[in-house]
């Protein structure tokens, strides 16, 4: 029976969308019981265990996670322990089964802590074996793609290096990880991210200036206005400046 293998074989988020859905359209059918009868020969005991508790496991996790204030952890270390405490009180040995996306996940991100502390000379070479080293989890992790990793690498580069040096890494990422059209398209999408940027700035430092000019002018030229008359007249003015300025 099809269902029975990929409930018996799958794991993580996979297991998960399995189990999720024999539940929701068996309730539908209201035939759980009957459903649960005939996959039970086919699977292991300790996975037709945890099929069968699936809701009540769950809903006890839910609880659980959200009654535990994570960010009362001062470290990733920390976090990652306290939730996989959570999930082997809980699920028991079965977390591994539940979690294993997740689990790989948490590991990783503790493992990628170690390029902190490489030099912009070494850290390339030390992101491409740690990922080397996790390349069977390549799919739990996220980083199939080429453009998953070089996004991945960037996001790990230590804020400690100067932009020079970032400069530098970010380009030796581009070089292993990203095609000529990729790299011309990421380097596109930063500029026009960058001219946006600028332009906000510019924008924001425009209108405070137009505002501050205002405020004076209400206390001066334009004191005789009621209240009503100036804040149609200010109104107006800083309609006037966003116009202008994204139309020019």
């Amino acid at each position: 029976m099809d269902l029975a293998k990929r409930l018996e074989d799958a794991q993580g988020r996979a297991f998960v969308f399995q189990v999720e859905a024999f539940w929701r359209e068996c309730l539908d059918r209201d035939s759980c019981a009957l459903e649960l009868d005939l996959i039970q020969t086919m699977l292991t005991p300790e996975r037709y265990q945890l099929i069968a508790h699936y809701q009540r496991l769950n809903q006890e996790w839910q609880q659980s996670l959200g009654s535990t204030s994570l960010s009362d952890f001062a470290t990733l270390q920390a976090r990652v322990e306290e939730v996989k405490r959570l999930a082997q009180q809980t699920w028991g040995e079965a977390a591994n089964i539940v979690f294993a996306d997740e689990f790989a996940v948490y590991d990783f991100s503790l493992e990628t802590q170690q390029l902190a502390t490489e030099s912009p000379d070494q850290f390339v070479q030390s992101y491409r074996h740690l990922l080397n080293q996790w390349h069977k989890s390549e799919a739990a992790i996220g980083l199939v793609s080429s453009a998953a990793k070089y996004e991945r690498g960037l996001s790990l580069i230590p804020h400690s290096y100067s932009q020079t040096q970032r400069e530098q890494v970010s380009s030796q990422l581009a070089a292993m990880y990203l095609s000529d059209a990729e790299a011309n398209d990421i380097q596109a999408r930063a500029q026009q991210v960058a001219e946006q940027t600028t332009q906000t700035q510019s924008y924001q430092q425009q209108l405070e200036r137009l505002k501050r000019t205002l405020e004076q002018q209400r206390q001066s030229r334009f004191a005789n206005l009621t209240d009503s008359e100036w804040q149609q007249y200010y109104d107006d003015q800083i309609s006037e400046f966003r116009i202008s300025f994204f139309s020019g």
